[in-house]
């Protein structure tokens, strides 16, 4: 089947997908087909998984595929119309399987009727007030764990609460911003999706996932300062 792959950066990448989509279109189970995440996107490295997407005929079902082609982890997940519309009506961050999505196969226009429906879903985002206080109390938490052990002299112990608190700290921000989390590998390409406190997380990551222990103590006690009243304020 012919597609225009020249979006795909890596030969090995479009030569993997182009074998997926000829076996789509003659898959009678299938009904489309869309490649997600970081070859989709564009950010992918030569040695990056490929996560595709199928949409399958109306009652059928088959069971997450994982396996390595040609040196590339291939991840394939499967549903049809309705439980991917469940999906995306109970898990936000299932928006950027479409929002990043390029969709190759869809002669039925359904997974082109997903993918609007995840964008307006997307564009009318509101974080909950229950999602924003326990993100604040969570946050506020960790600084104390984090203060109590510098105090103390545990760099170790500190820098180990920095690290696991930092996704969490990450979370915080999509919230104020009243945006769905990307999931982990998306982070960064939607760091520019962000208004609030844009700068400041941006340099932080950096001093956060790559400083010293200090710095990492330092960025995660700055960037929850920042963020915890924002979750408190009622009016965001």
């Amino acid at each position: 089947m012919a597609a225009d792959l020249t979006f795909i950066q890596s030969r090995v990448h479009r030569h993997l997908t182009a074998e997926m989509l000829e076996a789509a279109a003659v898959d009678a189970d299938i009904s489309g087909l869309m490649v997600s995440g970081s070859v989709a996107r564009g950010d992918a490295a030569e040695g990056s998984d490929l996560d595709l997407y199928v949409l399958l005929k109306q009652g059928c079902s088959r069971e997450f595929y994982t396996g390595n082609h040609s040196g590339i982890l291939l991840e394939i997940k499967y549903a049809d119309y309705d439980k991917a519309l469940y999906k995306l009506s109970r898990n936000s961050m299932e928006m950027y399987n479409y929002l990043d999505g390029r969709i190759l196969y869809d002669p039925e226009g359904l997974m082109q009727k997903l993918s609007d429906i995840a964008t307006e879903n997307y564009n009318g985002y509101r974080s909950s007030r229950k999602d924003r206080k326990e993100t604040a109390h969570w946050l506020l938490s960790a600084k104390t764990k984090m203060e109590a052990a510098d105090s103390a002299g545990d760099s170790l112990k500190a820098s180990f609460v920095a690290g696991t608190t930092s996704y969490k700290i990450l979370e915080a921000f999509w919230l104020v911003n009243h945006k769905p989390m990307p999931p982990s590998g998306g982070v960064l390409a939607h760091l520019k999706d962000l208004e609030i406190g844009a700068a400041l997380l941006e340099d932080g990551m950096s001093r956060l996932f790559m400083g010293s222990a200090e710095a990492r103590v330092r960025a995660a006690s700055e960037m929850i300062d920042y963020v915890h009243p924002l979750l408190q304020n009622e009016s965001n």
